[in-house]
């Protein structure tokens, strides 16, 4: 009878150790674009954007990698950082969990009036692969669009009139 009991504690131990195994979180990883400023970005102007990374705190997911990838309608100024690795399991109690990774960019001068396609790409140490992602930039055209017309034009004085 005491050997069952043995038997019976153990087997009920390692249920619960395989148990708090089988709990471990996998890495999921949540990007969105929280702000661009201005808003709407201004064709040929800086504009930054920030981006939130959520899940960094879970420790499933190694060492993440995030970049803004430099193509139309931007470019990534030289003094802002084009890429951000973070070592995730790391958090502070009673704060939230997740990554801010701010970026200045200068658009295009030709940038469509609207929303443009912008893409990150991140991986966790976790996946060997890339995830790219597509976010929406405002962009407002600032170009004039108007005619002039000469409505009176008197030769002695010289004035004109539109």
């Amino acid at each position: 009878m005491k050997k069952m009991g043995v038997l019976f504690g153990i087997i009920i131990m390692f249920s619960i150790f395989s148990f708090g195994f089988a709990a471990a979180e996998a890495c999921d990883l949540s990007v969105t674009l929280l702000n661009q400023d201005p808003y709407p970005a201004i064709q040929g102007e800086e504009a930054k954007i920030l981006f939130q990374i959520d899940g960094v705190s879970n420790s499933e997911c190694g060492t993440i990698d995030f970049e803004l990838l430099e193509q139309y309608p931007i470019k990534i100024s030289p003094d802002s950082k084009k890429s951000y690795s973070i070592k995730s399991g790391t958090f502070v109690k009673d704060y939230k969990s997740f990554f801010l990774a701010p970026f200045k960019v200068k658009v295009a001068e030709d940038a469509i009036d609207g929303d443009n396609v912008i893409e990150v790409k991140y991986r966790s140490g976790a996946n060997s692969g890339y995830e790219v992602k597509q976010f929406n930039l405002n962009v407002l055209d600032t170009r004039a669009e108007f005619e002039v017309n000469v409505k009176d034009y008197d030769i002695t004085t010289r004035t004109i009139v539109f």
